[in-house]
């Protein structure tokens, strides 16, 4: 009971964030979800060996130097860099 619960907690949520009417909102929440659409297969196809970075390996090589990406650090810096551009890049493509 306690998860149905929990499950109609979670639908009324994107039910109000679907009702957004700022573009600008939309468009960022649009672009954060397509990043983490994004993250999701290429985080399987790097477990199963068929692509050698991630996607925060490769933003993060933007502020350090691509060895260094390995680090927890400089990833996560890259996933956010990641993230923000996703989110930025979806403003042009969802408001015009």
């Amino acid at each position: 009971m306690e998860q149905l619960n929990s499950l109609m907690r979670f639908l009324k949520t994107i039910q109000r964030i679907l009702k957004i009417k700022d573009s600008i909102a939309a468009s960022i929440f649009s672009g954060v979800l397509g990043t983490v659409a994004m993250d999701i297969p290429n985080l399987l196809f790097w477990r199963a060996k068929r692509t050698e970075a991630l996607y925060g390996h490769i933003a993060g090589s933007v502020y350090v130097r691509p060895f260094r990406t390995n680090q927890r650090k400089n990833f996560i810096l890259g996933q956010i860099t990641h993230h923000i551009t996703g989110a930025a890049l979806a403003i042009p493509l969802t408001t015009f």
